[in-house]
């Protein structure tokens, strides 16, 4: 051994073999460090190795690509000694292969003993029994002479390798039919005693089934217990780990190989998650959030390769081990996409279902439908009379067996195509039920009838006697899905009234009708009218917007005391719309400046029939600024609260100390909530008029001696009909009449009534409020994230053109306002100092031409097929086979067609000199650059709302 160690110690640094780690041949190695060894001392010295295994860990991590050692060659040796009957050592059998497996064993925590060869049979014999040596491990060039040797040791329990390649079976058993069962695999488990095993889920959900739980108690003694290639239901996982079982999640894909670290888990470890191991190159991104849930996808670089493969796969991590431990939540693929153009994940229902103990497998389904459905594998046979019970659910007939791959998941398509007659009656049998469960309207009483029949069929959990004539049907918690199932009961209903029988009832109760008529009284008076209504000229729109101002300006009279300017002196801010992009983004600029010690983020309540907000300031959920690429600090953090309120009870549903304590500390208030909605009618959003009139009476009505200031979020949308009228011609910061404004839009239009609400509010409490709205322009993605909301107009037209395979030619200019330069703006303007203007407006300063970002974004993109004509361009996209995933603008297609160059080529132009004199980041900021397209696009394809780049 001596002659190693000085290879160990000298040789190595004499020759170098270039390694992976040093990328392709030619590449120069690292220079080598020497380190400090000692093997003589009896203590441990500071910054020294002191054994064999030191060593080579210091030199794998220090000396990657330089040569271990130098084993000699046979020849060499043999011509060192003379030729005769000398007796002569055979050195070459204490090679470096000895040191290989000796530090090996020693790796793995196993103490190996190393035996001469020459040792007669009884010292062998004395120094297994000494040692209580389980195996042993012999070369093949010894196996011949030591064959009585290990005869003698198989007969006392002691397994024997022997080093040359074989393989060895179990004896199959006589009555083995070659298909694995539960009980098999416990007897095979008992008789082997083995430590540990590796299964798929099927077989795991068998083996917890097992009576008396003797599967449960047969893998508890196991190391660990490993399983992958379908999903492990909790219900038979969470059994499993009470019982005992080391349960160890396996992960991997056929491309990539296995990508689970496979290791004895602890009291640390939690099962649903698998453990990335850790000699591989990976890259975690993080997605879009779904209902708040953190979403990652992984893309993992093989040996030797530059190009990463994208792992389908949705994922969410383990926060106590968030950059190892993550589970598989479902598949970009196993999407389902309804009729409505929403998304629902069908592995939720599914989960819940399958743990149910009555049912073995459940596949949800609902492709371009407006409801989901599912197929459910019973455990047990249903009797035929009572599958009439359910309407979107259909039982696998008896006859009919779900397919499975081979790793036992279900497969999905397969079972589309085997259950489509199934499918396709469940259908039929949904539209049956929507028209035998309605009645005839009664037109001489039609509010109170459609009162009852809404809430009948969409279960409100709004009580009747609270519910008025003129509510939003929407502000009571309706969704876009149930507005279309709720419009297919009311046509259904309507065809069945006498009066109507001679009306297209399609046509007076549209695909848009609810949207057009939110309320009690206003579906009413169009169907009565037999009109499908809607505003008929902007004369009408304005009319309409006065109405509603007058509906909700404040009425009392103002407290006329005169108060001091506000300050921006330990500011204590109510703050709106926190979970929007533009909110977060506002919320973490607040939270970083010194001036400011509190935000309270007031968070709409979810409306119960006897159920009050919460009345104590909560925690804020972080996951909405860390889906954005937003932070905090702890102290921070520690100014951050949210508080639940009923936005349109009185005292925002808060009770009268919470309200008085609010009242007392605010200072200022930044309303930036707004639902981002453009088919909604005005007085769908009467919801908003609500809000912002309580919040005009929290901070107008509260003590002390200076004004506080209230800021509104408005758009460039309440004003562009003015901006229309002269193209080209800035808009000035001042407030505009609905006559010149209004345009019958309920968005825009919306807008403006909070506009003229708020300058109401200004004359009423001018002694007690000071009131600015904020017209913003196109607002951007987040200069430092890159994060842009895939929802916006402008992403929706960049995947519709990487879809269809060119960009639209786009003339004009733009003025596109980065979100976190935003929200800089709205805070530099919520604390200037001195008196505000009632309008101030937020758009980038410096324009730039859209022909020189089409371009931009085509290279960023990979475009390489000409632009074309913006009209030309959308009928193609119009005209496309794909669905609205695909090619987004068709959502939006008449906003595209008759809306968008108007207002995003330059022809409406806000005025900023009264914003720039408040604004230092305003007055600084620059065009778009193409760093900033670069982020974008990186990130909407990172987040999968984008294809992959090509080359």
């Amino acid at each position: 051994m001596g002659s190693i160690d000085q290879h160990l110690s000298e040789e190595q640094s004499k020759v170098v073999a270039p390694s992976i780690a040093d990328g392709v041949s030619g590449t120069q190695a690292r220079p080598f460090v020497r380190p400090a060894v000692n093997f003589a001392s009896d203590k441990r010295l500071e910054g020294h190795l002191h054994s064999l295994p030191e060593l080579i860990d210091f030199n794998a991590f220090h000396n990657p690509s330089h040569t271990f050692c130098v084993q000699a060659k046979s020849t060499d040796v043999r011509g060192g000694f003379p030729d005769g009957n000398r007796t002569r050592r055979p050195v070459m059998e204490s090679d470096v292969g000895l040191v290989i497996y000796e530090f090996a064993l020693i790796s793995i925590g196993v103490p190996p003993l190393v035996m001469s060869a020459r040792l007669p049979p009884a010292a062998v014999n004395a120094l297994i029994e000494a040692t209580s040596t389980g195996f042993i491990i012999v070369s093949r060039r010894f196996s011949e002479p030591t064959k009585p040797l290990l005869a003698a040791l198989a007969s006392k329990g002691i397994s024997t390798h022997i080093g040359c390649g074989y393989e060895s079976f179990y004896e199959p058993r006589a009555d083995a039919d070659g298909i694995p069962n539960a009980a098999s695999i416990v007897e095979l488990v008992r008789e082997t005693d083995a430590k540990s095993m590796m299964t798929v889920p099927f077989l795991l959900d068998a083996i917890c089934a097992l009576p008396n739980d003797e599967g449960i108690k047969a893998l508890a003694h196991m190391d660990f217990v490993g399983t992958g290639g379908a999903a492990l239901g909790a219900g038979v996982g969470d059994r499993l780990a009470a019982g005992g079982v080391k349960l160890l999640n396996f992960y991997g894909t056929t491309e990539t190989g296995p990508l689970f670290l496979t290791f004895a888990p602890t009291d640390s470890y939690d099962w649903k998650y698998f453990r990335l191991r850790t000699d591989m190159n990976f890259r975690v991104t993080e997605l879009e959030p779904v209902d708040s849930e953190r979403r990652f996808r992984l893309t993992v670089f093989p040996f030797g390769g530059t190009e990463g493969f994208e792992i389908a796969d949705q994922l969410v991590r383990n926060d106590r081990h968030p950059e190892t431990d993550f589970a598989a939540v479902g598949r970009d693929d196993d999407v389902i996409v309804l009729a409505t153009g929403e998304k629902a994940n069908p592995l939720i229902l599914e989960t819940m279902l399958s743990e149910a103990p009555m049912i073995r497998s459940a596949i949800a389904f609902g492709e371009n439908q407006f409801n989901i459905g599912v197929i459910v594998e019973p455990a047990e046979p249903v009797a035929s009379e009572n599958e009439d019970d359910f309407h979107a659910i259909t039982f696998a007939p008896s006859g009919k067996v779900v397919p499975r791959t081979d790793k036992g998941s279900i497969a999905r398509k397969e079972t589309y195509a085997l259950f489509e007659k199934e499918i396709k009656a469940v259908y039929d049998k949904l539209a049956r039920a929507a028209a035998d469960a309605a009645w005839p309207l009664d037109l001489d009483n039609l509010e109170d009838h459609l009162k009852a029949l809404i809430h009948e069929h969409m279960k409100l959990q709004t009580p009747l006697s609270s519910w008025g004539v003129d509510d939003s049907i929407f502000d009571l918690g309706v969704d876009s899905l149930q507005a279309l199932q709720l419009r297919r009961v009311l046509v259904a209903t309507a065809a069945k009234t006498e009066a109507l029988k001679d009306v297209e009832v399609a046509k007076i109760i549209p695909p848009q009708f609810l949207y057009l008529h939110p309320s009690l009284r206003e579906m009413a008076t169009a169907i009565s009218q037999r009109s499908s209504g809607g505003v008929n000229s902007v004369q009408d729109a304005a009319r309409e917007v006065n109405e509603l101002v007058d509906l909700y300006s404040p009425v009392e009279s103002a407290m006329q005391q005169p108060s001091q300017p506000s300050t921006s002196e330990n500011a204590f801010v109510l703050l709106t719309g926190s979970s929007g992009s533009l909110g977060s983004h506002c919320l973490t600029d607040l939270a970083r400046r010194r001036d400011v010690r509190r935000i309270v983020c007031l968070v709409r309540s979810v409306k119960a029939a006897n159920a009050p907000p919460h009345q104590s300031g909560g925690l804020f959920d972080r996951k909405v600024l860390e889906a954005r690429g937003l932070g905090l600090t702890e102290e921070e953090w520690s100014k951050v609260a949210t508080l639940e309120v009923d936005a349109t009870a009185e005292r925002l549903g808060l009770a009268p100390m919470v309200f008085a304590a609010l009242q007392e500390r605010v200072t200022h208030v930044i309303h930036a909530a707004w639902p981002m909605n453009y088919l909604m009618r005005l007085r769908s959003f009467q919801y908003q008029f609500k809000f912002l009139r309580n919040l005009i009476g929290l901070a107008a009505s509260g003590p002390g001696t200076r004004r506080r200031r209230l800021v509104f979020i408005s758009s460039i949308a309440a004003v562009a009909r003015v901006g229309l009228r002269n193209p080209g011609s800035a808009i000035p910061e001042a407030p505009v009449s609905p006559e010149d404004a209004a345009c019958g839009i309920g968005y825009a239009d919306g807008k403006l009534v909070c506009e003229k609400i708020l300058e109401r509010a200004a004359q009423a409490y001018a002694g007690q409020l000071e009131v600015t709205s904020i017209r913003c322009g196109q607002i951007a993605g987040a200069r430092s994230t890159g994060v842009w909301n895939v929802n916006e107009q402008i992403p929706m037209l960049l995947k519709s053109a990487q879809n269809i395979g060119f960009l639209p030619q786009l003339s004009g200019e733009l003025s596109w306002v980065p979100v976190d330069d935003a929200a800089s703006v709205i805070s530099e303007t919520t604390f200037a100092p001195g008196e505000t203007l009632l309008i101030q407006h937020l758009e980038n300063p410096t324009r730039q031409p859209w022909s020189g970002l089409i371009d931009a974004f085509g290279q960023h993109l990979r475009l390489s097929e000409p632009t074309v004509p913006f009209e030309d361009w959308l009928a193609q996209v119009a005209s496309s086979d794909g669905d609205d995933d695909l090619y987004p603008v068709k959502k939006l297609h008449a906003f595209f067609k008759h809306s968008f160059r108007a207002v995003a080529c330059g022809a409406v132009i806000l005025d900023t000199i009264v914003a720039k004199n408040q604004s230092t980041t305003l007055r600084n900021m620059g065009t778009v650059s193409d760093a900033d397209i670069e982020k974008y696009v990186k990130y909407w394809v990172d987040v999968g709302f984008m294809g992959k780049l090509g080359n």
